[in-house]
């Protein structure tokens, strides 16, 4: 005689459903089988049709463990309290540094303590993690920040820019000339050698040891603007007024037309304001300092070159 093929009631979806209607009645999500079956008292001893949520038997019989299935059904819960797979600890290595710690914690769905704890316990250091910070390279040589920036902007130095750090090879420190190299420190001189050697046994299996790189050489362009480029370009700096010269002022300002100051310094300005023009246009001006004299207080004003005239009675 033909057996009759039992049918399964709580299939795949009727499963999801039963879980976002607990979620939704409990408002928590239990991980465990006994947990499940505390939360689930009400159900126990009814036929499989009765039941209002799925047994925690028919749940392992479709999904591998409680988390799975209440991500299928739209629950993401913490995952603090589950060993790490290797599959994580690949991402935390790649994602250390480049990516910021609320973001990875996000992403594997843990706590930010935990993503903390596991990167102390696989010896990932952020501030070594893709090489040499610039703060790390001004406290060994002790060169300032903004003199290895300058190598960065002008292309001469590649380097990696991650969440919070930015980082370089330490072989590429060998065109920063403020470096002694006859004498380098240790901690330096050790890893530039390292660097080095892992390009020539590169090189010796014909690979390029650029190819695939994280350091890359930016050229930055510095106008005045902070990402425009220039539309013009100062024009010479005039040689007939320097500093420490002194001239007579042409302005027709009463506080200081006529008078006789001191140049200070000289400076190209690229909104130049003169009274005989009513538009403001690029040129040299001068901050030039008046004594006091008599009635007449001790003034400094920035003027343009051609409101002066250098004095004749200096040379006499």
């Amino acid at each position: 005689m033909r057996k009759r093929r039992s049918r399964v009631y709580w299939t795949r979806e009727r499963i999801i459903e039963g879980l976002r209607l607990f979620f939704l009645h409990h408002r928590h999500a239990p991980c465990s089988t006994e947990a499940w079956r505390l939360a689930t008292l009400e159900d126990e001893g009814r036929k499989m049709w009765d039941r209002v949520y799925p047994s925690w038997s028919g749940i392992l019989n479709v999904f591998p463990s409680f988390v799975e299935a209440w991500e299928a059904a739209g629950v993401f819960i913490n995952r603090d309290w589950l060993p790490w797979s290797e599959l994580e600890d690949w991402y935390l290595k790649e994602a250390c540094g480049v990516l910021p710690r609320h973001q990875i914690a996000h992403d594997l769905r843990r706590g930010v303590n935990a993503v903390k704890r596991r990167l102390y316990d696989l010896g990932l250091n952020t501030r070594k993690r893709w090489g040499w910070t610039i703060h790390r390279i001004e406290r060994v040589t002790g060169i300032p920040v903004h003199t290895i920036q300058s190598y960065m902007k002008r292309g001469e130095l590649p380097f990696f820019r991650g969440c919070h750090l930015i980082y370089t090879d330490p072989a590429d420190l060998l065109v920063i000339k403020q470096i002694d190299w006859n004498n380098p420190p240790p901690e330096l001189e050790r890893e530039v050698r390292r660097s080095l050697m892992l390009r020539l046994m590169k090189i010796i299996l014909r690979q390029d040891w650029r190819s695939g790189s994280i350091y890359q050489a930016v050229n930055i362009r510095k106008t005045g603007k902070r990402w425009g480029v220039a539309k013009f370009q100062a024009p010479p700096r005039p040689l007939n007024l320097v500093t420490n010269d002194l001239v007579i002022c042409k302005s027709e300002d009463p506080q200081c037309a006529g008078r006789i100051g001191e140049i200070l310094t000289v400076i190209y300005s690229r909104k130049m304001k003169n009274t005989a023009k009513q538009k403001a246009e690029p040129g040299w001006m001068a901050r030039v300092e008046f004594k006091r004299e008599g009635q007449l207080p001790r003034l400094h004003r920035t003027l343009p070159l051609e409101l002066l005239e250098k004095w004749e009675g200096a040379n006499r």
